[in-house]
């Protein structure tokens, strides 16, 4: 018993996005496959691909703006735990100076 196969076609990028154009201006992804002679299924998963493709793009526009500002944001928070940090030193400085001086003047 053997079995035939059918071999898979491979399209090219192009390809797909010429049928889909002809779908979009013919009004008919059937007609459009059937001129083109590839199976009806194929250009609607192309079509949902292309579809969320074009989503994904829009909802990253704006992240390049966002990831820059966490990238700040990260930046002021490093520079203010530094300072923090500086002033905490500075203040326990200061507190053993009190410390010291309130004992002279006993």
């Amino acid at each position: 018993m053997e079995q035939s196969k059918k071999k898979q076609r491979k399209f090219t990028e192009e390809f797909r996005q010429s049928a889909l154009k002809l779908a979009s201006d013919i009004g008919s992804v059937s007609r459009a496959a059937k001129q083109l002679g590839v199976a009806e299924g194929n250009l609607y998963n192309w079509r949902d691909k292309a579809n969320k493709q074009k989503l994904i793009n829009q909802n990253n526009s704006g992240l390049g703006d966002f990831e820059k500002g966490l990238a700040s944001d990260r930046e002021e928070i490093r520079r203010l735990r530094l300072e923090n940090k500086r002033l905490e030193q500075v203040n326990e400085i200061l507190k053993k100076a009190a410390a010291i001086f309130s004992r002279d003047h006993l």
